[in-house]
Order: structure tokens, then C-alpha cells, then sequence
């Protein structure tokens, strides 16, 4: 059998940071399933993870680990191919890669890190199921920005960097790359900290901003977010297209996107905060009532990590990274139904705004509750209301939402009354209403 050169773990020249729990969990769950599919939305790590997790487990592989590379592959046909090429196999006459491949795995105990499967997933899996069946001691590592949807594959989403530790620690780091005298210290770690917040804890999005300390502060960096993606260009040069900007990474997501999954994907970026599914069927539905295709679309985008699903006992809340958020934003504004969407926001959240409007009635703690929930959703209808002079709305959006105040207070609604005093006495004219910032957590100090 022919060999070539095998392609190994490629050495990473950044430090890795965090993620020892990940780590720890991902290898557990190698030791019992043969197929693991690291999954996330763009920039979230999934490779890097799953770099740093098979060179830990080289030695239990008896150096039998192997690295296959998707993202340059742009023919299905092509991807046993690269399998081979990276195994250091070339073609025998009269046998098909698949068989070459199994004959040259057969019995032995190897891992296969498989990167960026999302744009060949239907490839992958063919290219997986009948390997995976006659190769007994084969394990596979994937990455992907969803499940490739093969029997026996456990799928593990990649959590975003926490807050308080890991994601200060990643910007530091890679600002001392850019700028080797660059500390953390007591001046400048309350705005790294919210550059990392408003960032999501995405590991992409923050590298980029760090590398924007050789021309920008802290500061200068932070309020250029509302911005984020004219500003988050500043990858290296050798990386792939989708890793270059912000906006390329997400912009590989939307074209993996089917239309339908596009249209309901633009009209989720209405909501702030979060939203539900009750609230998605009003938004997303395009007010024809149609309650299945939008769970199914809805499904498919947490599927390929564009939409994050939040689960309690009873319910399930969703939300959009505000990258994605914005994102999507811009493309609901290039679609030309902004508008119409935006008032079908407004009347779902004025409607239920209506159901704290009677103390007396069965359920109004739930409802106060659920107003409590949503009051970014409600800010921003108020604020939509007031943007089109819908003196009515942001009224009744107001007066409901005040009542539930009173029912149990909450800091910040005030600045709806103000709003909506303003609006009343100087008509058309009056400002818009955004949401006030999150509070920034603490964050310990990290060294120089």
C-alpha cells in the first residue's frame, strides 16, 4: 500500500486558554461513544477545543491521531479523499478510496479529528456511517455548526467563554500580541470586561477586538462595538476566509441557510432579550398562522447554532447572540418587512402587556411574572411605538406595564413614563427609547 506524508495535529502558536471542565467532559465522552461532533456558532472555539483535547489524547492512541481538514473541500466526492490524504494514503488501482480506507484502518485504534464539517455534512456522513460500522476501533472527533446526523453520534455544544474569568484572560492575552506592554489593570478592567459582555463571550469576536488595542484603548474599542462588524476585521492573514472577519463568519452561516430558514432567521432579530415560542409564532409566522413550519425552521436554527435554546422544567426560552442579532438585524432591514415585523412584535407584547391590566383576573401573577420577563421585548415595542409617533401603543404599552411595576417593582421601567410624557408633549418629534446597557460583572485581576 502507498503512503504519503500523514497529516498531524497542527501546532497551535496561541496559547490555549480555559475550558479544563470542557475538556475533561468531551474526553469522557470519547471513552464511550466512537462519534463526538463538537457543534456552536461560528467563533465559538469548536476547532481549537478539539485541537487542544486529541494532542492531550495522542499517548491513549498510541500516536495513531490524524487530522482532516473540510473547510478548503468544496466537492462532496472529494471528501474520502482528504480522509486519505491525511492518513498518508494514495490511490490503489482498482480500489475505491472507501475501501482503501477500510482495509487501511481495519483493527486499529486511531482517532480522526475531522474539522469544519457544516457546508459537507451530507458527505460526511456517508463518508462516516460505513467506516465507523467496519472499523471497530475507530473514533471520530468532529467539529461542526450542526449535528452531522449520523446513528450512534453524540452531538456537545461548545459554551461560550465565561465572563469573569476565561474571557478577560483571552483578551489580555492576545492584546499582549498586539501590543506586548498591554496589562489588565485597575483602569481599564471594568471596559474589558464589557467588551467581553457585549462581545457574548464569543472567543472570534474577542481576539479581534484585543487586536484592536495596537491602535485603539479599551475604551475606543468598547464604544466602537455598536459597529462591531466594521470594526472586528483584524484577523491573521493565513486564516480561512470565514475567519477573517466578523461578518464572513457569519455570513458562512447565513449562506448554509435554506430561504425559509433566512426569512424566519431576519425576523427573530426583533426580539431583545430573549423570547419564546408563543412569541416566535407571532413574529416568525408572517401573520399567516401557520404554527408547524415555524417549529421546524425554528428547530433547524438551533440546529445550526444560530439560535441558543434555554431550558427549565416546563419551557424553553431562545435567544440570538447579539452578533448574530445584529446580523440579522441588517438583513431583516435589506428584506423591506421590517416594518410589518416590527408591528407584529409590537402587538404581541402589547397584548400581553394587557394581561396584567386586571389584578383581579385568574393568572395575573403569571402574567406580572411574564411581563417581568420580557421587558426588554416591551421596551422595544415602546420604543418602536414612539419611533412611528403610536402615541396609542406606547400609551397602553406604558400604562400596562406600569401597573405590573406597581405590582412588583422593578428598577429601570421608569424611563418608560418619562418616554411616553416626552412623547405626549412634544408629538412626532420625540426621541427613541433604547434599553438601557447590562450591568457589567465583576472580574478578577489578571495578571501581567
Amino acid at each position: 500500500m502507498c503512503e504519503i506524508a500523514v497529516q498531524r495535529l497542527p501546532n497551535q502558536l496561541t496559547s490555549f486558554v480555559g475550558r479544563r471542565a470542557q475538556i475533561n467532559d468531551v474526553r469522557k465522552l470519547l471513552a464511550t461513544n466512537r462519534l463526538v461532533t463538537l457543534t456552536g456558532t461560528g467563533g465559538a472555539g469548536k476547532t481549537r477545543l478539539a485541537l487542544q483535547l486529541a494532542a492531550q489524547m495522542v499517548a491513549e492512541f498510541g500516536d495513531d491521531v490524524y487530522y482532516v481538514e473540510l473547510a478548503a473541500i468544496t466537492e462532496p466526492n472529494t471528501v474520502p479523499v482528504g480522509m486519505a490524504r491525511a492518513l498518508g494514503l494514495t490511490d490503489v488501482p482498482g480500489r475505491s478510496t472507501m475501501d482503501t480506507l477500510e482495509r487501511s484502518i481495519g483493527d486499529r485504534r486511531i482517532l480522526v479529528l475531522i474539522d469544519n464539517c457544516e457546508h459537507l455534512l451530507d458527505a460526511s456522513a456517508a463518508l462516516l456511517s460505513p467506516l465507523l460500522r467496519t472499523c471497530p476501533n475507530l473514533t471520530v472527533l468532529a467539529t461542526s455548526r450542526e449535528p452531522i446526523g449520523v446513528a450512534g453520534e453524540v452531538t456537545w455544544r461548545v459554551p461560550l467563554l465565561s465572563l469573569t474569568d476565561e474571557a478577560i484572560v483571552l483578551f489580555a492575552d492576545r492584546a499582549r500580541q498586539a501590543r506586548s506592554d498591554f496589562r489588565i489593570t485597575d483602569d481599564n478592567r471594568v471596559v474589558v470586561s464589557e467588551i467581553c459582555l457585549r462581545l457574548d463571550g464569543l472567543p472570534l469576536a474577542i481576539e479581534m477586538a484585543a487586536a484592536r488595542v495596537r491602535a485603539l484603548s479599551p475604551t475606543e474599542i468598547r464604544n466602537s462595538l455598536h459597529d462591531r462588524f466594521r470594526l472586528l476585521t483584524g484577523a491573521t492573514r493565513n486564516a480561512v476566509h470565514r475567519q477573517q472577519t466578523l461578518r464572513a463568519s457569519v455570513d458562512w452561516s447565513h449562506e448554509l441557510l435554506t430561504e425559509p430558514e433566512r426569512t424566519l432567521f431576519r425576523r427573530l432579530s426583533t426580539f431583545f432579550g430573549g423570547f419564546d415560542l408563543d412569541a416566535a409564532l407571532v413574529v416568525g409566522s408572517g401573520g399567516g398562522g401557520e404554527p408547524t413550519p415555524v417549529v421546524d425552521l425554528l428547530t433547524l436554527l438551533v440546529d445550526k447554532s444560530l439560535v441558543l435554546a434555554d431550558y427549565d422544567q416546563t419551557h424553553t426560552r431562545y435567544r440570538l447572540l447579539e452578533t448574530v442579532r445584529q446580523y440579522a438585524q441588517e438583513k431583516l432591514t435589506e428584506s423591506g418587512e421590517a416594518a410589518a415585523v416590527r408591528n407584529r412584535h409590537r402587538d404581541h407584547y402589547t397584548a400581553m402587556a394587557a394581561l396584567v391590566d386586571n389584578p383581579s383576573r385568574r393568572g395575573h401573577s403569571r402574567a406580572v411574572e411574564q411581563a417581568e420577563a420580557e421587558i426588554d421585548n416591551l421596551r422595544a415595542a415602546f420604543a418602536w411605538s414612539q419611533e412611528n409617533r403610536d402615541l396609542e401603543h406606547a400609551v397602553r404599552l406604558e400604562t400596562r406595564t406600569d401597573l405590573a411595576r406597581a405590582t412588583r417593582p422593578r428598577s429601570g421601567s421608569p424611563r418608560l413614563i418619562g418616554a411616553v410624557a416626552s412623547l405626549s408633549r412634544r408629538g412626532p418629534a420625540g426621541p427613541t427609547i433604547r434599553a438601557p446597557a447590562r450591568p457589567v460583572p465583576r472580574s478578577p485581576r489578571v495578571a501581567g
